[in-house]
């Protein structure tokens, strides 16, 4: 049986169960499939990316690892040069893996650009899983809930080439990855621009179920007809505020109201001016890099705190636009797990 071990510079967080399969099968990988991550541990080809399982509850185990390796039931005499080709096969995993970080929500989860290296050998057979047993451990609350499951790498592997990724919720993940490297003036900054693209994406999906013909009295369509009797419909008062010379606030508050009919301002006035607070904050960021006392006070503080608030704006106002809110956000809890399988959150 042949192997590839692929190294990356991040580590990946697991979560799985003896019901999971001990190989994944990978759509756009033909000649290869996953091999289960508890398993690395007991192969001795895996010094760098095994890494060790420690049983948290029955039948249940946390593990990272600083890789993947893929397994294949075909002789190397079989396999073409393109099935060991590292390019081709990091090309093959990225959909896989910028899937994986979706579903999951682990935005340090490894990417394609940290690929590192790859091994080829060969393995009788796929060894047993011998799980570490602790007395107790603890774990980054973060880390145990963006952890990957058995359903997610399947989920993953049989995305279609054609489904697409939201471009706000990549950016909130990037946000929450420059959280984490203590990097908080561009967390903030990605914080922002998934807030103002979640916005912009709620709204044209909404404007965009509404039928011209309909004739709906809510709103001012026009027919105007173009050279070669090309007839195009539009809403001027949604042209008008959605138009990117407008302020924030007015796409904020106004376009919200008028294609959602539902006014920010009114149902949660506190979001509204976080969400205003950290628009202004990106501006001075991106405009002059930096923020003076004087101004200190109306925006976000380019530290731990001001990034944490950045996050929590941006996914309090998906989740207020109806989109995804679920994407977990660090903290500095931790999960206790004891000999008998217990969990508790320790702050």
């Amino acid at each position: 049986m042949q192997i590839l071990e692929i190294d990356f510079a991040d580590s990946f967080a697991w979560l799985l169960t003896d019901a999971d399969p001990a190989q994944f099968p990978l759509s756009n990988l033909e000649n290869w499939e996953l091999l289960n991550p508890r398993l690395y541990q007991g192969l001795e080809t895996a010094y760098r990316v095994g890494g060790a399982f420690n049983q948290i509850r029955e039948q249940e185990y946390f593990g990272l690892t600083q890789g993947l390796i893929l397994v294949s039931g075909s002789r190397a005499s079989d396999l073409s040069g393109t099935d060991f080709e590292p390019a081709t096969l990091i090309q093959a995993l990225e959909k896989f893996l910028s899937k994986l970080r979706i579903l999951t929500g682990q935005a340090t989860l490894p990417q394609a650009q940290s690929f590192i290296s790859m091994r080829r050998g060969d393995i009788g057979a796929i060894p047993e899983f011998v799980p570490d047993v602790l007395a107790s451990s603890y774990i980054r609350e973060y880390s145990y809930k963006v952890c990957i499951t058995g359903k997610h790498i399947l989920s993953a592997a049989l995305a279609s080439e054609e489904s697409s990724v939201p471009t706000h919720e990549t950016l909130l993940l990037d946000a929450i990855k420059a959280h984490e490297s203590l990097d908080f003036a561009t967390a903030i900054l990605y914080a922002a621009m998934s807030m103002e693209v979640s916005l912009g994406f709620a709204i044209e999906n909404a404007f965009s179920k509404i039928a011209p013909s309909t004739e709906d009295p809510r709103f001012r369509f026009i027919k105007r007809v173009q050279p070669g009797n090309i007839v195009v419909v539009k809403d001027p008062i949604y042209e008008r505020l959605k138009s990117t010379r407008n302020s924030f606030a007015i796409r904020l508050q106004e376009l919200t109201l008028y294609v959602l009919r539902r006014p920010l301002l009114v149902e949660n006035e506190s979001l509204y001016q976080r969400a205003k607070s950290l628009y202004d904050t990106r501006n001075k960021l991106a405009h002059e890099g930096s923020i003076d006392e004087a101004q200190a006070a109306a925006l976000l503080s380019i530290d731990r705190a001001g990034s944490n608030s950045a996050l929590e704006t941006a996914l309090k106002l998906q989740t207020w636009l109806g989109l995804r809110s679920d994407i977990p956000l660090p903290s500095s809890n931790f999960v206790s797990f004891r000999g008998e399988g217990m969990l508790s959150i320790e702050h």
